[in-house]
């Protein structure tokens, strides 16, 4: 059977996630990581891509990027085809590198986009690989420097403030907050969600109720079912989506959700961490 493609328009921003196959080391050492960030600046330039941020782990990779014209799939082959032959060559190496599939998950939102960007750069931290956001092969440093010379780190730190100096700082206090937290703006700090317009596709977040009907109906599911306590298969997986994608758009609290869903908030948390097994395919 072969795979849904996925669909393609230009400016779609993804969260993309790539793994070593069966979960083993791609990046043996600091020369690896440094060729594949070479890959990423040629074929961001050659397919005209925003890279706005990366993360290079030993076993997997995450990186956020704005496509142009052309789809997401040949920005991702490129890389991963060539970094497949130099890595085969130096190891002598034969096989995958990468799993086959690697995840892209469409940002659709501008909270979520923000989101994104602090689980990518906090994950070395989570990893416990590192104490604090210093980790030499990741984007934060872009960010600190304000530096676009790899990463479209303008476009992220131009959300907080038009000023570097207070940019940086906001940002620095936006990543460390928990990353359960609502993504919001406003004139001191992170508040509410309405950044500037053309952030992603839409001038603003989707309200929580559109996110409802839009997954209940990709589910083929009844809104009225979701919100009450159904244990059809397929209404459970469109409420934990919907749980998970409100939670990371920061639109809503677990609390507020809670009372949407007349549910506890353990159910809540449960939901949350369910999807996000099912789909994550690593932290």
């Amino acid at each position: 059977m072969t795979r849904k493609q996925r669909v393609h328009y230009n400016g779609a921003v993804y969260h993309v996630t790539a793994r070593g196959n069966n979960r083993q080391v791609i990046f043996k050492d600091e020369f690896d990581k440094m060729y594949y960030l070479s890959l990423l600046r040629h074929y961001k330039e050659k397919f005209e891509c925003k890279l706005y941020a990366y993360v290079l782990m030993d076993n997997h990779v995450h990186l956020l990027i704005k496509v142009a014209n052309q789809p997401l799939s040949k920005f991702m082959q490129g890389v991963q085809q060539c970094y497949t032959q130099y890595y085969n060559y130096k190891y002598s190496h034969i096989g995958h590198v990468f799993q086959q599939r690697y995840n892209g998950e469409h940002c659709e939102d501008s909270g979520y986009l923000l989101s994104i960007v602090r689980y990518i750069h906090n994950n070395p931290m989570k990893a416990k690989i590192v104490e604090g956001l210093d980790y030499p092969w990741s984007s934060h440093t872009y960010y600190l420097q304000a530096d676009c010379s790899l990463v479209d780190s303008w476009f992220i730190l131009g959300i907080f403030s038009d000023d570097q100096v207070t940019a940086v700082k906001r940002y620095l206090s936006f990543m460390n907050e928990l990353e359960e937290s609502p993504v919001t703006l406003d004139d001191t700090g992170v508040m509410n969600g309405n950044f500037h317009s053309g952030l992603i596709a839409e001038d603003d977040s989707i309200p929580i109720e559109m996110m409802l009907e839009k997954i209940a109906k990709e589910a083929g599911v009844a809104v009225e079912d979701m919100l009450g306590g159904s244990k059809v298969r397929a209404v459970v997986m469109a409420r934990r989506r919907f749980i998970y994608q409100a939670l990371k758009s920061g639109l809503i609290t677990g609390a507020e959700l809670a009372r949407q869903l007349n549910v506890s908030q353990s159910q809540i948390t449960r939901g949350f961490k369910a999807y996000n097994k099912d789909t994550t395919v690593f932290t």
